[in-house]
């Protein structure tokens, strides 16, 4: 609203800028799960739009009008550089916590699959304390049923899990009495592994 007046005077750019953001964000419309790492890429349209704000507009001036219509985008590109050089270091975190995420969740159906190749159809598994998220990333994007199914594709299994322990996860789910087999698991965060658990008494 305050650069509204300002933004209209420079047409043009501000609609580069808004498209720059609008085009960033479609990998988020593609791309199953959460990345909102490309975020990153719309920094730029926004260090432009607030160049156009910031930036006074000379119109009188027509010897220097190229200069006002240049600091725009000179202003930006100083704006991008801090911004990038201010995430530098966070985005190395963040690309590190998604790879060890991603190694978290890979691991978790393996090792189910490493005790047990094969399940009875019917069987039951009951997962407790599934990390949400490791730092700033998420650890089961699409849900861990779907990963754990991928390692038993002909085999009906009701899968149930939560985040709190497993005696809760157990009462939340209300879960009916079956001839299938149970199977409980509790992840344990200092090892970053599944652990299988005694029979619990429903």
């Amino acid at each position: 609203v305050i650069g509204y007046g300002t933004l209209r005077r420079r047409r043009s750019l501000a609609v580069f800028s808004l498209l720059w953001m609008l085009a960033a964000y479609l990998p988020f419309c593609m791309i199953r799960g959460f990345a909102d790492r490309f975020a990153y890429v719309s920094g730029m349209g926004y260090c432009l739009l607030l160049a156009l704000i910031l930036v006074p507009w000379q119109a009188g001036k027509k010897d220097h009008l190229w200069r006002w219509r240049l600091a725009p985008l000179a202003l930006a590109v100083v704006l991008l550089s801090s911004f990038l050089t201010y995430y530098t270091t966070e985005l190395r975190v963040r690309i590190s916590e998604w790879q060890e995420a991603g190694q978290i969740a890979d691991s978790m159906p393996r090792q189910i699959k490493k005790l047990y190749p094969q399940l009875p159809e019917g069987s039951t598994l009951v997962l407790g304390r599934i990390p949400r998220r490791h730092g700033h990333a998420h650890v089961f994007p699409l849900g861990l049923r779907a990963a754990i199914r991928r390692h038993y594709e002909r085999t009906p299994l009701q899968i149930y899990y939560g985040h709190d322990d497993l005696e809760q996860v157990v009462r939340r789910a209300r879960i009916k009495p079956r001839n299938g087999i149970r199977y409980y698991f509790q992840y344990v965060p200092a090892q970053r592994r599944l652990v299988e658990v005694t029979p619990l008494k429903e």
